[in-house]
């Protein structure tokens, strides 16, 4: 299994989540941590979790219900 080691930041930002919120999942998916030369964590993260999660684009029918029923 291919991995890259992140930090809980640069883990965040390719997920579309906070640093808080990564080092959380890290945590819970028991991703090996080891300590940079920066004294930052590093984490060994699968390259096939590194895809972000989806944002639902704004969708214009989502408001058609209700504009109909304030009439």
């Amino acid at each position: 299994m291919e991995t890259r080691l992140l930090t809980y930041a640069d883990l965040g930002e390719a997920l579309g989540i906070t640093a808080d919120s990564a080092k959380r999942l890290a945590r819970r998916r028991g991703w090996t941590k080891q300590p940079g030369n920066d004294g930052r964590a590093r984490v060994s993260v699968p390259v096939e979790r590194l895809v972000p999660r989806a944002v639902p684009e704004d969708d214009p029918e989502d408001d058609r219900g209700t504009q109909q029923r304030q009439h």
